[in-house]
């Protein structure tokens, strides 16, 4: 971890308090941290989804988890879970004024519901809040203010997801989004994820 540390990229997320013990536990469990930051937040959204309950639960196979058995109840993949949460992220993120202080942008409850519940073979609205409870309580990825909307940990997690919803885009989607994030003058376009 000390050598982590030093890296300029892994040390201006560390001063977060938030960030560092996140990227402890990260560490901790892959022993060693990825080379960029794109691929210390996958593995940092990763564990938080799909590992954090387990090891928590001592359920050394993950197999018995809550989450594994709503993902299984659904015939999904956490990776399913995260394709709903970069479009939410870059929908709200996109919704964000520029030049807004915002630590965070913020996503409407019905919004996660209604993307999650397509995600379940009978359209159910109880699978996808069960979903997103489990997200918000176990997993710590989605915090939840007093009006029910729901927010990342920080700023850089909306970033991170949001520039992978982006990635997903066919090239002249891409090319046309891209191009007008950038007139608007999006701050995690210029500050770059990699």
């Amino acid at each position: 971890m000390h050598e982590a540390v030093r890296r300029p990229d892994i040390l201006r997320m560390a001063r977060k308090p938030l960030l560092l013990t996140i990227i402890s536990l990260t560490h901790s469990h892959y022993v060693k941290l990825p080379d960029t930051r794109v691929k210390l937040y996958e593995e940092i959204v990763d564990f938080l989804l799909d590992r954090w309950e387990s090891i928590k639960f001592n359920d050394k196979d993950s197999n018995k988890t809550e989450w594994n058995k709503l993902l299984q109840d659904a015939q999904r993949q956490t990776d399913d879970i995260k394709k709903v949460l970069s479009e939410l992220a870059f929908e709200a993120y996109d919704q964000i004024p520029q030049n807004d202080k915002a630590p965070t942008a913020y996503i409407s409850l019905s919004a996660l519901l209604e993307k999650l519940r397509l995600l379940h073979p009978k359209k159910s609205y109880d699978w996808a809040d069960a979903i997103v409870q489990m997200i918000k309580l176990r997993a710590g990825l989605l915090l939840e203010d007093k009006d029910h909307s729901f927010r990342f940990p920080h700023r850089t997690f909306d970033e991170y997801l949001a520039a992978r919803h982006l990635c997903t885009l066919d090239d002249i989607t891409f090319i046309k989004k891209a191009v007008a994030l950038a007139d608007k003058g999006v701050v995690w376009m210029a500050e770059g994820m990699v």
